[in-house]
């Protein structure tokens, strides 16, 4: 490329940061504590983050890329008694690193983009009642997600703009990761043996959603969009004895007001 052309391409703006920060989590965030409190129970979740980031610009600052890398370590992570369910013990302790990627922009000839990537990276560390689980990825934690958007102007004052949302597999339990799938008759007694087990997981999913909108007056902006327009059928929410599933194919119609 020419002189003045690929000078727009470099990077003008270089952002380099490096965050540590610790949190916890008490055992009477909701205001109560249990009768049979003791030390194992009423220690708090403890957390200790690690991230370094950058940031670039290129365009004349019209397009902002973002990376991260991080990890985050918790301590006394809280699991449940298997043998007395009203047992909630600080007793773990769990692992999640990974790193993002990002782009937002406003480009030329009307079209914003904003994009983003994620991997993580998330483990069982120790369990005092789940020995079993250690190294199994955490509860509810996709290893990959994505989301895209993309906005344009077109004829007649409007704006139209299409995206979607990537969400990979998770586990419904980070405790006991298994769910036995085969059983034969006790060769030595009464009851069934487990022959075959399986992850107990959801598998992962692609939902597409487009949004129109047009001024209508110097403050009044008409805005529609549809989510999940392929009607794809998804779990939003696993968990061990239950799923919850994701809303089908939606539409919401508004009015946007502009205070200035």
């Amino acid at each position: 490329m020419s002189g003045s052309g690929s000078h727009d391409f470099k990077p003008n703006l270089n952002v380099h940061t490096i965050d540590y920060g610790t949190s916890f989590n008490p055992a009477a965030e909701s205001l109560s504590l249990s009768v049979g409190l003791t030390k194992s129970t009423a220690a708090p979740e403890e957390n200790e983050s690690y991230e370094a980031g950058a940031k670039w610009g290129f365009l004349k600052e019209r397009l902002l890329l973002e990376g991260a890398w991080f990890r985050t370590e918790k301590d006394n992570a809280r699991e449940t008694d298997p043998t007395n369910s009203n047992n909630i013990v600080a007793a773990g302790n769990q692992l999640v690193r990974g790193m993002q990627v990002s782009a937002v922009g406003r480009l030329p000839d009307g079209m914003d983009l904003v994009i983003g990537y994620a991997y993580l990276d998330s483990a069982v560390i120790y369990s005092q009642f789940f020995p079993a689980a250690v190294g199994y990825p955490l509860a509810n934690v996709p290893r990959q997600t994505f989301n895209l958007f993309v906005t344009h102007r077109l004829p007649w004052h409007l704006n139209g703009g299409f995206g979607s949302n990537y969400v990979g597999s998770r586990t419904a339990s980070s405790t006991v990761p298994f769910v036995p799938t085969g059983f034969v008759p006790n060769p030595n007694g009464p009851g069934y043996v487990v022959t075959s087990v399986a992850m107990k997981q959801v598998p992962g999913y692609w939902a597409f959603n487009a949004m129109l909108k047009r001024p209508i007056g110097e403050k009044l902006e008409f805005q529609a969009n549809v989510n999940n327009i392929l009607n794809r059928f998804y779990i939003d929410l696993p968990h061990p004895s239950h799923l919850i599933p994701g809303t089908g194919a939606s539409a919401l119609i508004g009015i946007n007001f502009r205070f200035k």
